[in-house]
């Protein structure tokens, strides 16, 4: 089960985060009283982000290109990467469901084949009377 994750992060949940969903960068300020406030006021991919700061090609890993990664951005849109991963996501589900319905089913019949069937024989009622 652990590879169904891995490939539902790999291949659905991670590009969606890094290429088609914002998340709020915070600006921080000091005051007079060296309390940091953070304001946000950009929402950016953090691909917007690397493209943002000066030579973001220094950033990437060797073989890894500022081009690529943008044309990878660019092969859907935001929504359609929303719903994209959404099904990935609802079909992971149904699968776990799906397995733990079966192993719940595979342990309550083991469960069951070790307890004996027969239950144990009672001896017979002593219902005579001893005369004393």
């Amino acid at each position: 089960m652990r590879s169904a994750y891995q490939q539902f992060y790999s291949a659905y949940l991670n590009p969606y985060l890094n290429y088609h969903r914002p998340c709020a960068q915070a600006d921080v300020e000091v005051d007079a009283k060296a309390r940091k406030r953070r304001r946000y006021r950009r929402y950016q991919t953090p691909l917007e982000t690397l493209l943002s700061l000066p030579k973001p090609q220094q950033y990437l890993r060797p073989g890894l290109h500022v081009a690529t990664l943008k044309r990878i951005a660019g092969l859907m849109s935001d929504t359609a990467a929303a719903r994209r991963m959404q099904e990935a996501k609802h079909s992971l589900f149904e699968q776990l469901r799906k397995t733990r319905k079966a192993s719940k089913r595979m342990s309550e019949a083991r469960r069951l084949k070790r307890r004996p069937l027969a239950s144990r024989s009672i001896p017979p009622a002593q219902n005579q009377i001893r005369d004393c």
